[in-house]
């Protein structure tokens, strides 16, 4: 069983990093991206799957996102 994922990190519907990840013989892979964006109020941030729909992506407590407000 292989599986692979190609996500992005989207602002504003741009797409500023992109993330692979793939897996063989049921081991899951692991990665992480970090990126410094500079937001406005509403501006709009997400990770998105790209290229696949493979419903192999472990969510629960195995995926997350965080960011952080730093404000001058």
């Amino acid at each position: 069983m292989n599986g692979e994922a190609h996500d992005a990190i989207v602002h504003n519907g741009n797409v500023v990093a992109i993330i692979y990840g793939h897996g063989d013989n049921v081991r899951h892979d692991q990665g992480s991206q970090t990126v410094i964006i500079n937001m406005i109020t509403g501006d709009d941030v997400a990770v998105k799957n790209i290229d696949f729909a493979d419903d192999s992506i472990l969510g629960d407590f195995y995926s997350s996102f965080s960011g952080y407000i730093f404000k001058l």
